[in-house]
């Protein structure tokens, strides 16, 4: 809390801190499966998601040594589950990556390194893993596992995997399915040496490249989010020197005298004013602007790095339309077809609903059945036999869905909205991204405003 308060982070939920752990650890239960593994949307998804398993053991183990209470349960099943991929004494499906030898070797050092924590893992099943480190793509599995090492008492083993983990920092570029990217590295990797106090002299050089790589980036993923808040936070936790500033806004000038960092937020109102920071100490500062709203005009379409999405509209019997006016009560089929260069497997699909509409709910005994509306030629079933839902929401405003982009680098989705409260109201445009690798995305092309009457 006292670091959110620093950073000027406001509460938004209204809940504790306490709460809110709570909460995130009774929607973790809710998608562990019976092996203690975790599937990425429900317990009941058809994938255990290895890497994914490891991470949700790193939460309840930094949740139990603040302690705060994970049933033993779910830290049984969990750990036990985390044995068995660093012994590699389980057969199961892992998820498609372009080098698998990398996946199962960067999951299976996060397990080493959760079981560490707990001086669980062995040094026999360390050692057998280092000699799997070929395998690895990036630094961070080879930061993992040197941390494991040196956990559990083989410093000469875990200094000579760090020298090579630092001595390189680089990343492979192809799809490594461990949900990560240089920036997710970068930021991870100076959480883990300064949590465990070991190679504070590479922190700085770490910093700096990450800082680097992060120029130019305009969205940032969940993982890219979450370890960049933790590198922050262990930048923050070490000693510097004292430094002093003036900076002038809104015609007024504040005089800074403090070591660490320093945030400000300013309202657009302040900023228009104009903006002047000037260093009135003889020490080096570091300083970064950093700006959000709304825009003024609708997004432009775009696809983006061999990424598109198409939205269609069409009657419930399958005739193409141009819905610029619907009637109360008058129900469209949405179309919406993605294409891709290349195999996607952590798809995102968000088309947010014009106010006026809402989904209809295909579970009601009298809803429309989509599978059999007929559609240029071929039934709704037909054009999405090859589409791979991995989990999808029909929510108020939206309709998401997460899709594995198979080798057919294309997929058909279809859903049904009603119109429902007259008006006139603004489309949003169609919305794909990479989960993880949210650079690549497209918005696609919409209608500007649609009617509803009664």
């Amino acid at each position: 809390p006292e670091m959110l308060d620093k950073m000027e982070l406001k509460n938004s939920t209204g809940k504790t801190q306490a709460q809110s752990i709570e909460h995130g650890l009774t929607r973790i239960t809710s998608k562990q499966k019976k092996n203690g593994s975790f599937g990425l949307w429900s317990n009941t998804d058809k994938d255990e998601q290895h890497w994914l398993t490891a991470y949700v053991g790193d939460f309840i183990t930094d949740g139990r040594q603040q302690g705060f209470k994970v049933s033993d349960e779910l830290y049984d099943k969990t750990m036990k589950r985390l044995g068995e991929y660093l012994r590699n004494s389980s057969s199961y499906s892992v998820r498609w990556s372009e080098y698998p030898g990398h996946y199962k070797f960067a999951y299976r050092a996060y397990s080493a390194y959760v079981l560490s924590r707990h001086n669980k893992a062995q040094l026999g099943h360390l050692r057998n893993l280092v000699q799997r480190k070929s395998d690895a793509k990036s630094f961070l599995p080879l930061i993992h596992l040197a941390l494991a090492l040196r956990n559990q008492g083989d410093n000469q083993a875990a200094d000579e995997l760090l020298d090579e983990a630092l001595d390189s920092l680089e990343r492979h570029d192809g799809y490594l399915a461990d949900y990560g990217s240089e920036v997710r590295d970068l930021a991870m990797a100076i959480h883990l040496l300064t949590r465990h106090n070991v190679r504070e002299k590479d922190v700085l050089n770490i910093s700096l490249k990450l800082a680097k790589t992060l120029k130019g980036r305009t969205y940032l993923s969940t993982q890219e989010r979450n370890s960049l808040f933790l590198a922050g936070i262990a930048l923050e936790s070490g000693s510097f020197d004292k430094w002093q500033a003036d900076l002038e806004y809104a015609n007024a000038i504040e005089n800074i005298k403090m070591s660490g960092s320093k945030y400000k937020f300013l309202s657009g109102e302040q900023i228009s004013q104009g903006l002047k920071l000037t260093n009135t100490s003889e020490n080096l500062i570091f300083s970064t602007l950093n700006y959000s709203g709304f825009a003024k005009t609708a997004p432009k379409s775009v696809s983006n790095k061999g990424l598109s999405i198409e939205r269609g509209y069409y009657t419930i019997q399958g005739k193409k339309i141009t819905p610029d006016a619907l009637n109360v009560g008058e129900m469209v089929l949405v179309s919406l077809h993605v294409v891709a260069d290349k195999r996607m497997p952590d798809l995102m699909v968000v088309d947010l609903l014009p106010a006026g509409l809402e989904l209809e709910n295909q579970n009601l005994k009298h809803a429309s059945k989509l599978a059999d509306i007929i559609v240029e030629g071929e039934t709704v079933s037909q054009l999405m036999k090859h589409t791979k839902i991995e989990h999808q929401e029909f929510r108020d405003d939206r309709y998401v869905a997460a899709i594995d982009l198979g080798w057919q680098k294309e997929a058909h989705v279809f859903y049904l909205a009603r119109a429902v409260t007259p008006g006139t109201y603004k489309v949003p445009a169609p919305y794909a991204e990479d989960m993880y690798n949210p650079e690549k995305h497209a918005i696609g092309i919409t209608i500007s405003v649609m009617t509803v009457v009664q």
